[in-house]
């Protein structure tokens, strides 16, 4: 059956391919980290390939040890070296607890003051990004539009084997060692991964009418893959910062955006990325933000919107 939708998908790349409104100049990408450096080398790796390159790169680090700090710093002088025109910067708060949504809005307020970007993606610092991912990214995103993209889970003893390589590896071998990923069905076949049809990079309009079938369904959303436009995050009033620990902040984010006529757009088969395992969060304050979650919900619900 994969072999057929493949089939199908030659035949549709006749059809139009969707094309960016918005170039790289208008975009900010904020990547969240907390005490994985390694990981975050191969998320700075990924992002520094990109075939539209975006004008900022904010690493929101929910308070992280010095040896972030100097990963952060190593991956802004590669930058800098390589593509003067993106500024990679360490946008750091105090480790009081998993706040991963205060660390956003603090990434996006430190975004905001020198330039006005149009468009915010959202990825996590243990996500390796294809080299079409933010062209993809725009190319998907309109007007009134999020687009939620997806995931494939690397395997525990892959993720180590990459994060061992990061230990001692320069930028510019961690770079080298990106050209695994362009083949996302060897990785699944060598148990690397667990999917890799997903994986692909189909960017037909003819698959609009599916990417847009489920226009209210907030569980699509995960803020390690996420793209809006930053008007629409400001006029939400960006991410809650209330929630705290693992679990929830982006779907309530998504919430507000879909009350205030955000339609999710899906960017799976487009610009999922790998997602480097790791053990499994605390959970002990799920319980309470399921709660926020339940708040929000009644009060963007139709019935109270229009009280």
């Amino acid at each position: 059956m994969p072999w057929v939708l493949i089939y199908l998908v030659n035949i549709l790349s006749f059809f139009k391919t969707i094309k960016a409104p918005v170039s790289g100049a208008d975009l900010a990408v904020v990547v969240t980290t907390y005490n994985r450096p390694e990981a975050l080398a191969w998320t700075l790796a990924s992002l520094s390939q990109q075939s539209v390159m975006p004008r900022q790169i904010l690493v929101a680090d929910d308070g992280s040890g010095d040896e972030t700090k100097q990963m952060v710093l190593c991956w802004a002088r590669y930058f800098r070296e390589r593509h003067a025109h993106t500024v990679v910067e360490h946008v750091w708060q105090d480790d009081l607890g998993f706040r991963a949504g205060a660390a956003r809005n603090l990434a996006v307020a430190h975004a905001t003051k020198n330039t006005n970007p149009e468009v915010l993606i959202f990825i996590d610092g243990d996500c390796i990004a294809s080299p079409s991912f933010v062209r993809n990214h725009l190319g998907l995103l309109t007007e009134g539009v999020m687009v939620a993209g997806g995931r494939g889970l690397l395997s525990p003893n892959y993720t180590r084997r990459l994060e061992q390589t990061a230990l001692t590896a320069e930028p510019q071998d961690i770079v080298s060692g990106l050209s695994v990923f362009a083949s996302p069905l060897r990785l699944w076949l060598s148990n690397n991964c667990d999917r890799y049809l997903s994986m692909q990079h189909w960017m037909s309009s003819a698959f609009l009418k599916l990417r847009d079938s489920r226009p209210r369904d907030d569980k699509l959303v995960r803020t390690c893959n996420l793209s809006v436009r930053y008007a629409d995050f400001r006029r939400v009033g960006g991410f809650n910062e209330d929630f705290i620990g693992w679990g929830l902040e982006d779907t309530e984010l998504a919430v507000r955006l879909i009350a205030g006529g955000v339609r999710v757009r899906s960017g799976r088969f487009a610009t999922n990325v790998f997602h480097m395992w790791h053990a499994e969060r605390s959970r002990a304050d799920l319980d309470e933000n399921a709660r926020r979650l339940a708040l929000s919900r009644q009060h963007t619900s139709p019935s109270n919107l229009r009280a």
